[in-house]
């Protein structure tokens, strides 16, 4: 048995590589201090297949394995872990998703959009009640004609404040969840404030303000996902946070002294928080 990577594969590990090293590490302590997911890196990002990274071809995606997958977030976790946790939310979670559960024609619709980098994605499922106990969700949808009408409150999206597009997870009956393709425009949705961390600060994490951020959001029943099963998500993701994880482990960011960007961060709000007096 082979456990040599293939050629391939080595590609696309050296590409993203040198991307990270000319484009993302000599900004990222910039970006880091400003707190803001740079946007007008995504085209760059989606010029080299990161936005689309297990998406077919068929829907303008870049199709990779598995392991070349984990290989690229490991690179973008050694070279900013805002951006890998950005770009790894949009496609493990948000396209993960629509991957395993949408339908033929949600895929033919919401994929080749968001593999293009035409907006990022994101995956609303975490509410003020409930986050590990997904099953325990308060958002509800009620039908309406030929429309769902979506209610609820979502808490710590990641992307969310930046995404066109996202997965909304929402209650269906007693212990069933079922999940909505929802864009940004759609009437009723209102974003809340950013949160204010001391790890990855570019990421954009969001909750929603006390009122509801979707207060009669009406969507049509055809973005509706036809399972009652949202949570099926493919177990890939997994493996690719753990790469991205092992990549900020050896990040390059702090070039001087070899803290990991994550670690700056928390210095960074540390020294803020004493200066304020807080």
């Amino acid at each position: 048995m082979n456990f040599s990577y293939r050629d391939d594969q080595l590609l696309v590990r050296d590409t993203v590589r040198d991307f990270v090293r000319s484009r993302i590490v000599p900004n990222a302590d910039a970006w880091n201090e400003k707190g803001e997911f740079p946007l007008d890196l995504v085209p760059e990002l989606a010029a080299l297949g990161l936005t689309g990274l297990a998406v077919p071809h068929e829907y303008a995606g870049a199709e990779l394995d598995v392991l070349t997958i984990a290989m690229v977030m490991e690179e973008l976790g050694a070279g900013d872990g805002s951006v890998a946790l950005t770009i790894a939310a949009h496609n493990s979670l948000c396209i993960g998703h629509l991957l395993v559960g949408a339908s033929e024609e949600q895929k033919a619709r919401w994929l080749p959009p968001l593999a293009r980098g035409e907006y990022l994605g994101c995956w609303a499922l975490t509410e003020p009640s409930s986050g590990s106990d997904a099953i325990s969700a308060q958002s509800r949808a009620r039908r309406d004609g030929d429309d769902y009408v979506l209610t609820g409150t979502k808490q710590f999206i990641t992307n969310g404040s930046i995404a066109g597009f996202g997965v909304i997870l929402v209650g269906a009956g007693e212990r069933k969840l079922t999940a909505f393709g929802v864009p940004r425009e759609i009437p009723g949705l209102r974003v809340g404030r950013r949160e204010e961390k001391m790890g990855p600060r570019p990421v954009c994490s969001c909750t929603a303000p006390r009122h509801s951020p979707m207060r009669d959001c009406v969507s049509p029943t055809r973005r509706r996902r036809q399972s009652s099963t949202p949570l099926r998500q493919p177990r890939a993701p997994r493996i690719h946070l753990c790469r991205f994880s092992a990549g900020t482990a050896t990040c390059r960011t702090s070039r001087s002294s070899g803290i990991c960007g994550m670690c700056v961060s928390w210095r960074s709000a540390r020294v803020r928080a004493r200066s304020s007096g807080s």
